[in-house]
C-alpha cells in the first residue's frame, strides 16, 4: 500500500498559497505566467518519479518478505517454535535482501505471527522511502506497506531436468548449464537432502538418452546403453515400458546416464559437473524420459527411493524442467537404411533428421504431461536458442509468461534456474 493522498492535499494547499502570493505581485507577469505554466509539469514529473520509486521499493519489499516468511515457515515445520528467533530470523533476512537491492530504505514496522497448528506465519512490514515533489509539501518520507504469508506445507517434491547436452553446448555453454543446475540442487537440497521431501533427478540427451542399467528394461532387451523413442501408439504417453519397450535406433547417446530420483545433493552436483556435450537434439526423447521419471507406471524401473508417487496426489507435486539451446532436429522411425556388413537395404527403426516431426512429438509430449490428469508443471529454458525453439519451450512451458526463461548468456541462464528453484519453494509453502 503507498498512500499518496495526504501529501498531495498537502501540497495543493502550497501550490495555491505561491500562486496566490504570485497573482497580487504586479512585477515580473511574465516570470510569473512562466512558472504558472510549469507547475503541471514539474508536477507530473516529480510525481512520476515518486510514485516509480514507491512501487519500485513496495515490489522489493514484497520478494524480501516471501523469501523470509518461506525461510521461517521452514524453520517452524522443523520444530522451532520460538516466536522471538523466528522473527529475528525474519528481519535479518528482510534488512539484508533489502540491502542487497543497493537501497538504504529499512524496516520501519515489523510484525510477525506464527500458528504452530497449522504451521504458518505471516508478516506485515513498513519501510520509509525518502520522497523528491513530496517534500514541497513538508512530506520528506512515506510508508510503504507489504506483507506475505508462508504455510509449512507436508507436499513433498519430484523434479526432474532434462538438460540439452548436444554438440552445440560445447565450451563456455556446458560450464554454464553446470553452474545453473548446481545451484537448482543447492536451493532446493540446500542441507544435502532430506528423503522423500525433494527428490531431483537428471536427463541429459542429445541424439537419443544414455539409459545405463535401466536400458536392457526399458527397451525389450534393445538395448544396454542407448534408448530413443517409442512407436504409435505409445509415443506420446506414459504406458508402461513392459507393454510399450523403447527402441534403440542410434549408437551415439550421450556419455552420461541419466539419474533417477535422488535427494542425495552431493551425488546430483557429480554427475552435474560431469556433464559433456556431443550429437544432435532428439528433444522429444528428452522430455520423453523426464515424463517417465516422474511416471507412476514406470515406477518399477528405478530403484525404491526413486520410484514416483501416484498422479494428483495433494501431499506430492511433479515438476520437468526443460532446457535446450537448439532446435529439435532428430526422430525415430521405421525407414530403409543400408547395411553395409550385407550390403542390403534393410526396413529397420532408424535416424531421421527433420526439426518438424521432432517438434511435433515433443508437442504431444508435453500436452500429455500437463493433461487435469496428470498435472505435472512444466519449466522452460531456452539458453542462446534460435525462434524455432523458444516457440517450442513456450508452448511445452505451463505458463508461458511464468514459467518460460530465454536466457541470453550465461548469467541469465543460472538466474532463470535459481528463480525456477525459488518458485518450487514457493509452490510448496506458499498459501
Amino acid at each position: 500500500m503507498i498512500d499518496f493522498k495526504t501529501p498531495l492535499k498537502a501540497f495543493g494547499r502550497k501550490l495555491a498559497e505561491r500562486s496566490g502570493a504570485l497573482r497580487h505581485d504586479s512585477k515580473g507577469a511574465v516570470a510569473m505566467i512562466f512558472a504558472l505554466a510549469m507547475v503541471p509539469v514539474l508536477l507530473m514529473v516529480g510525481l512520476a518519479v515518486d510514485y516509480s520509486n514507491a512501487s519500485r521499493l513496495r515490489s522489493h519489499l514484497g520478494d524480501a518478505l516471501d523469501s523470509a516468511a518461506i525461510a521461517a515457515a521452514k524453520e517452524l515445520a522443523a520444530g522451532n517454535t520460538d516466536q522471538a528467533a523466528l522473527q529475528q530470523l525474519a528481519r535479518d533476512l528482510i534488512e539484508a535482501n533489502l540491502a542487497g537491492r543497493g537501497g538504504d530504505s529499512m524496516l520501519s514496522d515489523f510484525t510477525l505471527t506464527i500458528n504452530v497448528e497449522d504451521g504458518s506465519v505471516n508478516i506485515d512490514a513498513t519501510i520509509t522511502a525518502d520522497t523528491y515533489l513530496m517534500a514541497l509539501a513538508g512530506y520528506d518520507e512515506l510508508d510503504i506497506v507489504n506483507s506475505a504469508s508462508a504455510a509449512a506445507s507436508s507436499r513433498d517434491v519430484e523434479l526432474i531436468m532434462a538438460l540439452d547436452v548436444t554438440g552445440s553446448m560445447r565450451g563456455s555453454k556446458i560450464s554454464d548449464l553446470r553452474t545453473a543446475a548446481s545451484d537448482l540442487v543447492d536451493i532446493l537440497l540446500p542441507d544435502g537432502g532430506a528423503p522423500k521431501k525433494v527428490r531431483i533427478g537428471l536427463v541429459p540427451y542429445s541424439e537419443g538418452v544414455n539409459a545405463g542399467p535401466y536400458a536392457n528394461s526399458a527397451t525389450g532387451g534393445a538395448s544396454t546403453e542407448c534408448a530413443t523413442e517409442r512407436e504409435e501408439p505409445y509415443r506420446a504417453t506414459d504406458t508402461d515400458y513392459t507393454s510399450a519397450p523403447l527402441k534403440n535406433g542410434t549408437n551415439d547417446c550421450p556419455g552420461n546416464e541419466i539419474l533417477p530420483m535422488t535427494a542425495n545433493s552431493t551425488t546430483l552436483k557429480q554427475r552435474i559437473n560431469a556433464l559433456s556435450a556431443r550429437g544432435a537434439t532428439a528433444g522429444q526423447t528428452g522430455i520423453g524420459w523426464s515424463w517417465y521419471m516422474l511416471s507412476p507406471n514406470w515406477g518399477p524401473l528405478w530403484p525404491a527411493e526413486s520410484q514416483p508417487e501416484p498422479y494428483l496426489d495433494e501431499e506430492n507435486m511433479k515438476v520437468a524442467v526443460l532446457m535446450t539451446d537448439g532446435s529439435f532436429n532428430t526422430y525415430y522411425d521405421w525407414g530403409w537404411d543400408y547395411n553395409w556388413r550385407t550390403r542390403r537395404w534393410e526396413y529397420v527403426w532408424t535416424e531421421h533428421r527433420g526439426s518438424s516431426a521432432s517438434a511435433q512429438r515433443a508437442r504431444a509430449l508435453c500436452d500429455n504431461m500437463k493433461a487435469a490428469t496428470k498435472d505435472i508443471v512444466i519449466y522452460a529454458v531456452a539458453f542462446k536458442a534460435p525462434s524455432s525453439a523458444r516457440e517450442l519451450l513456450q508452448y511445452c512451458a505451463s505458463d508461458s509468461g511464468t514459467h518460460y526463461f530465454d536466457a541470453r548468456n550465461g548469467e541469465q541462464l543460472r538466474t532463470a534456474f535459481q528463480v525456477i528453484a525459488n518458485d518450487v519453494n514457493r509452490l510448496r509453502l506458499t498459501k
